[in-house]
Parts: structure tokens; C-alpha cells; sequence
């Protein structure tokens, strides 16, 4: 099956455009993956971004408020609070007035920046609050030594950054670091002047961390979302390329079927033509063109009745009006070719239909059945000339008859104008003589003049009967063998099957006895008479020959019988031509109107009398059938439509 088709595709063409077309969309598919995937980790990293970034703005809070308490602390000179468990005097702080004691006797010791910023620092750390904490190159406390982040940091500053801040991974938590420099200002020299630092200088930095394990978990709805959105508009996307790709899958497709039927209706031997409901030309083949002497381009947009003779005109409408209705076949049409010439077509239309049922055109194909119709009207021709043959035993003894009455009576005639010319050769001389009147009605009597002047008036009415007996016979064999255009013409087929019987008479009487029941009232059929007289002829001289093979198998000199019936069945003409002859076997019964097949023996048949009945049958819009059982004799019906 795939090679098959892959020969097809070879042939037509279509090699290399699925395969493509795949290529194409799976590349395409891919972008797109590739596409939502960039565009979800952007938004991804964007995230992070906007987390470490809001991190940092939380961090820069906090160092700038703990700067801020800080230089108010300092220009404060510092801050005094009372000893106790929590709050012990500061060893790293050497001024004169660290610790005084109140009128009342209160003990107080003074909080400088620093040691303010470590008291808030420890206070945050063990309700989990994120505050600064103070380091430094050369601190005066060891516990605000800078760990390695802290010291790299500080490096960085007094680089001149303004901050220094990163993420960093700490007991398998994410943190946000930030330092920013700690400068010297006047107030601190209080305490920080022994450490050689001046004002201006970078004596140490405050220090925030950030965790990011919030963040993240307050932005985790924000990510689904986003996953979700980015993961709806990709497989959105995908959708969208699905169906753009079995569009163009079903254009291509299309493509290569338009491709591949124009090839067939192009190069094929039949005419394709397709018309609208004025019959004007839509669409035709180059076949159907090239029957016309045409191309296809000169015919499109013309009528096809343009191209008709007078005689398919009215058989086209009719026809065309008929499949309208529902009705189906094919007609025979006569088409002027551009030359001058006719061509002979057999016209197979088929009804277009629009959504609502509604006829809006024909397609139909059409064969140049020129050449056939040819060999028609010879085998036609031939088949005639054949049943003449046939009947040419039958007709001479048919005309033997009268030709001997003929004879007789001329013989009588001659006599009797031999007598009374001699008589009135005798009179001429008697009279002289002057014969008497007895005399005269002797030599009457002696020349039988008065018996022969009684018999003449009989022996010319039997001359008469048998030259117009002679006369119609001929009639109907010159009828039958008539070469040459014929039009249909009213007929009363009572008639015809009357002159059928008449023109057989010689070959069916001495075997059959004929049994005409023919209807009473005329049944009138438009028809070419010459051609039904050649079916009943055929049928009846097939029951000749049955019948005589019948008395042959028997050995019998019984005669057989021959019963045409006609009659009307209702919007029909019937005609029934059966026999008791030896009938047609039950293998032989589908072949009968088949050409050239026949049960005969050899130089009794050519085989091509039923054949050419049932084709002018069809003509004339009938049909022909039969029915038989072995040793039984056959039956053939004939159904034609009646009226003019």
C-alpha cells in the first residue's frame, strides 16, 4: 500500500511535499517549545530578580535606619541607661564618663553607637529579626571581626562602591548580604581616635542579611500562575499551530487532488464538461473541446445549445428536464463541430446540487460515439438486408399466389378478346349476308361471348387484389431494407404488427398457425416504423425457427403457434410475442441480447438480430425482455410509451 502510493505520488507529482510539510510544522512546533521555554525562564530569572531585588531594599532599610540611630546616638554624645542583667557597662568604651550615678543613687552607664547597634543587634537575633550588625578591618571587639564575605566586602568599599551586596547559600538557606561603609564622622572620634582613623574615613561597614526563603514563598502562587499562564499560552500555541498545519496539510492535499484529477480528466479519452443552470460552459476537458475542433478556453462561458443541431435541441431540453425530476441515463446528442462537420455524442450528465437541494448545474461526460454510430446503421443495415433473405423464401411463395391467379386470368382475358374478336369478324360477314336474328344468338352461344362478357368483371377484380397484394408486399420489403436518414412519425402499431404478419406470412404458415389478439383501439407510437417492423420481424422469425425445431425433435407435422397480443399497461404500449417452440435454455436466457451470440447453427444466424432489436428498443425510450423455459417455448415482451 505505501509503495502504491508512493508511486502515485511519483507520478502525480506529490513526491516530497508531506514529508516537507512535516519538516516544516515540526520545526515550527519546536520554536514555539523553545520559545515558551525561554520566555517561562526569563520570567523565572525576572522573579528571582524582583526577590533579591525587593531583599535589597529591604536591607537598604535597615542599614539606613540603623545609620540613622546611630549618628543620633553619636550627636547625642551617646545615651544613658540604668546597669542591670541585661544592660552591663560597655569594657571596649574608655571615656571618663562611661558610668555616673544619679542624685538618687541610680547607676547609669553610657551606650555609645556601637555598643547601641550590638545591644538591637542580639535583641533581633533571638526574636529572629533581621537587623545590622557592625564589623570591621580593626575592630576594637573581637566579635565583630569581618568573616571572609564580610572582609572581601569591606575591600570592596573602601575600593569607593557605595554598597556591596550578593546571595549566598548559608546552612542550605538563601541569603541576601548587604554592606554598606561605615564612615568616620566627628563624633566618633570620641572613641575611635586612638585607632588613627579621621574623618571621612572607612572604619568599618553595617552588615544585613536578607533570608529569601519568605520572598520566595510568598512569590510561589505568583510562579504557578506564571508557569500556568506561560504553560495555557503554549499549549494554546500549539493548538494553533495544529490547526494552521492540518489546514495547510488539507490545502496541500487539496492542491495535489486538483493536480491529480485535472491530470485524469486531462488526459483522459472521454469528454468532462460541467454547466451551469443556463447551460452555459463552466468547465471543460480538452477531450470534450478537441471533439468540437475547439480549446478549452474558447468554449468556457458559451452555451452548449449554441453547439446542439436543430434535432438535439428539443430532444436536450426535454432530457435535461427529465433528470431534473429525478430521472437517469444517458441521450444521444448531435454537435457541430467548428469545421461545419456534426460528431455524435452519448451524453451522460449527472445533476448538480447545491446545500439546499437546489439544482444548479449538470456534470456530465461525454464519448464521440461518431465511428459507432456508423457500424450501427451498417450492422443495422446488414441485419435488414439479412431478414430480407430470410423472408425471400416466404415472400416468393407469398407472391406465387397472385402471380398465378395473374396468369390464369390473363389467359382468360386473351381468350376471350381471341373469341369475341373472331366472332366479330363472323358478324361483319353474316350481316352482309343478312343473317336472322336466330342466326345471330346461335353464333353467341357457339363463342361463349355472353358467359365470357360475365367472367371479365370477376377475373379484373381478382387481377386487382392480387397486383395490390403484390403491391404491399413489396412494398413492405422495399420499407425494410430502406437505407437513409428516417425521422419518428405517428404510427398505429396495430398496423404494424398487421404488416409484419403479412410480410411473414410465407415463412410462419406452413409451420405455425398466427394468433393475432391485437387491442381494439388504435395505439399510437411515435416511432420509426421500419425499425419496430424490424424487432417484430426478428422475434417472429425466431419462433419460425423454434417451432421447426420443435417438429424436427418430435418428428411431428403438428403445427405450432405464434400469439402477438398488444394492449395498453398503464402509461405504456405492451406488445407480447410468444410461441410453443423449443424455447431458450436457462444458460442462454442472460445472453440473447448480447451481439454476435447465438444458439443457432452455423450460416442459420449472425447472431446480431436481438442485439439490434433491443438498441432500437432503447431508442424509442422502451424496453425489451424475455422469458422462457426449456421445451416450453419463449415469450418476448416489448414495453414502449404511448402517444405522439
Amino acid at each position: 500500500m505505501l509503495e502504491l502510493r508512493r508511486q502515485e505520488n511519483i507520478i502525480f507529482g506529490n513526491h516530497g511535499s508531506s514529508s516537507s510539510y512535516k519538516i516544516f510544522f515540526g520545526v515550527v512546533l519546536l520554536l514555539w517549545t523553545l520559545a515558551a521555554g525561554l520566555l517561562l525562564y526569563w520570567s523565572l530569572q525576572k522573579r528571582d530578580e524582583g526577590i533579591v531585588d525587593s531583599a535589597r531594599m529591604y536591607a537598604t532599610t535597615i542599614t539606613e535606619l540603623d545609620i540613622l540611630y546611630r549618628r543620633w546616638n553619636a550627636m547625642h554624645g551617646g545615651l544613658y541607661a540604668p546597669v542591670s542583667d541585661n544592660l552591663s557597662p560597655n569594657l571596649y568604651l574608655t571615656v571618663p564618663d562611661r558610668d555616673v550615678e544619679t542624685t538618687t543613687g541610680q547607676k547609669l552607664t553610657k551606650i555609645n553607637p556601637a555598643y547601641m547597634t550590638r545591644q538591637v543587634s542580639e535583641m533581633g537575633s533571638k526574636e529572629s529579626i533581621i537587623v545590622g550588625d557592625i564589623t570591621s578591618l580593626k575592630p576594637l571587639r573581637p566579635q565583630n571581626r569581618a568573616d571572609d564575605w564580610e572582609i572581601s566586602a569591606l575591600k570592596e568599599l573602601e575600593k569607593g562602591h557605595a554598597d556591596v551586596s550578593s546571595v549566598q547559600i548559608i546552612n542550605g538557606e538563601k541569603i541576601l548580604r548587604r554592606m554598606v561603609p561605615l564612615l568616620t564622622e566627628k563624633n566618633c572620634l570620641k572613641c575611635h581616635s586612638g585607632q588613627g582613623y579621621k574623618v571621612g574615613d572607612i572604619r568599618g561597614g553595617i552588615s544585613v542579611k536578607v533570608p529569601l526563603a519568605p520572598l520566595i514563598a510568598g512569590d510561589l502562587q505568583g510562579r504557578r500562575i506564571l508557569i500556568s499562564a506561560i504553560g495555557l499560552a503554549w499549549l494554546l500555541g500549539c493548538f494553533v499551530i495544529y490547526g494552521v498545519a492540518r489546514i495547510k496539510k488539507a490545502e496541500i492535499k487539496a492542491r495535489a487532488n486538483e493536480k491529480k484529477y485535472r491530470t485524469l480528466i486531462e488526459t483522459m479519452s472521454e469528454g468532462i464538461i460541467i454547466l451551469d443552470g443556463e447551460s452555459d460552459i463552466i468547465f471543460c476537458n480538452a477531450p470534450f473541446a478537441n471533439m468540437l475542433g475547439y480549446e478549452p478556453d474558447e468554449l468556457r462561458h458559451t452555451s452548449l445549445q449554441v453547439y446542439l443541431d436543430a434535432d438535439s435541441c428539443g430532444e436536450y431540453t426535454r432530457k435535461v428536464e427529465a433528470i431534473t425530476s429525478g430521472h437517469q441515463g444517458s441521450f444521444e446528442l448531435n454537435l457541430l463541430k467548428r469545421s461545419g462537420g456534426q460528431v455524435t455524442i452519448l451524453f451522460s450528465p449527472r445533476i448538480l446540487r447545491s446545500d439546499s437541494y437546489e439544482a444548479v448545474g449538470l456534470l456530465a461526460v461525454t464519448t464521440d460515439i461518431s465511428s459507432l454510430k456508423k457500424m450501427e446503421k451498417e450492422m443495422l443495415r446488414q441485419q435488414r438486408l439479412s431478414s430480407v433473405g430470410m423472408l425471400a423464401g416466404g415472400v416468393a411463395h407469398e407472391i406465387s399466389g397472385p402471380l398465378q391467379f395473374l396468369e390464369v386470368n390473363s389467359n382468360f382475358l386473351r381468350r376471350a378478346f381471341d373469341s369475341f374478336n373472331e366472332f366479330m369478324h363472323d358478324q361483319k360477314v353474316l350481316l352482309k349476308l343478312g343473317e336472322s336474328t336466330s342466326a345471330f344468338e346461335a353464333r353467341l352461344k357457339q363463342h361463349e361471348i355472353t358467359k365470357m362478357i360475365q367472367e371479365i368483371p370477376n377475373v379484373l377484380d381478382e387481377n386487382e387484389k392480387s397486383i395490390l397484394r403484390i403491391s404491399d408486399i413489396a412494398t413492405s420489403i422495399k420499407e425494410l431494407a430502406r437505407t437513409g436518414p428516417v425521422h419518428p412519425e405517428p404510427e398505429d402499431i396495430n398496423s404494424l404488427v398487421r404488416q409484419c404478419i403479412e410480410i411473414t406470412r410465407g415463412s410462419w404458415s406452413s409451420v405455425a398457425e398466427m394468433d393475432a389478439d391485437l387491442a381494439s383501439d388504435p395505439l399510437l407510437l411515435n416511432c420509426i416504423s421500419r425499425d419496430i417492423n424490424q424487432v417484430l420481424i426478428t422475434i417472429i422469425m425466431n419462433a419460425v425457427d423454434s417451432i421447426e425445431l420443435m417438429r424436427a425433435g418430435k418428428q411431428s407435422s403438428d403445427k405450432g403457434t405464434i400469439r402477438i397480443a398488444t394492449g395498453r399497461v398503464g402509461g405504456e404500449l405492451r406488445i407480447v410475442v410468444s410461441d410453443n417452440g423449443i424455447g431458450i435454455s436457462h444458460d442462454d436466457l442472460p445472453r440473447i441480447f448480447e451481439p454476435f451470440f447465438t444458439t443457432k447453427k452455423p450460416g442459420k444466424g449472425t447472431g446480431q438480430g436481438l442485439a439490434v432489436a433491443q438498441r432500437i428498443i432503447n431508442e424509442h425510450d422502451g424496453d425489451i425482455s424475455a422469458e422462457s423455459y426449456s421445451s416450453r417455448g419463449a415469450v418476448f415482451i416489448i414495453s414502449l410509451p404511448l402517444g405522439l
